[in-house]
């Protein structure tokens, strides 16, 4: 809601102060266009960045938001999945950077597991599970049919 209000903001302030106060009447019945365009990208765009389910589709790893919006990762760039504690994530530096945009841990009991997926490439992708355990088992079933991949049932120090 704070996004939506923000990029309100922004459009009427950027139409205020442009050619679309030179218009006159024109000019704010096509604010308000440009607003709603606006407010709706704003809150897709934040709705988008919330991961909903993890699916494996032919040889990818899909991350799906809670809109149309999905992120696909071939399953040969997967270096390693593990079950993590919340704590040890937040407490290692060295993951912030690699974690930025990807650390998707909305659970309330903060202490459950969660799944860390390490790619290749250095970026980690942290997601809140209700078993992370049952979740690396799953995934290590769906991932290992082609070729092997780092899997840690325990948790990672």
């Amino acid at each position: 809601m704070l996004a939506c209000l923000h990029s309100g903001w922004a459009v009427s302030e950027f139409t205020e102060s442009s050619l679309f106060s030179k218009l006159g009447v024109f000019g704010f019945y096509l604010k308000i266009p440009i607003w709603i365009f606006a407010v709706i990208a704003t809150a897709q765009a934040v709705i988008s960045f919330f991961p909903r389910k993890l699916y494996i589709m032919d040889d990818k790893l899909v991350i799906k938001s809670l809109s149309y919006f999905s992120r696909q990762i071939p399953k040969s760039d997967i270096q390693s999945i593990k079950a993590m504690s919340v704590f040890k994530v937040i407490s290692s530096p060295r993951m912030w950077l690699p974690l930025w945009n990807s650390f998707h841990f909305y659970d309330v009991k903060f202490w459950r597991m969660g799944l860390l997926i390490e790619l290749k490439n250095g970026k980690l992708f942290f997601f809140s599970t209700k078993d992370s355990v049952a979740c690396v088992n799953e995934l290590k079933g769906l991932l290992t049919k082609d070729r092997p991949v780092v899997i840690e049932e325990k948790e990672a120090a």
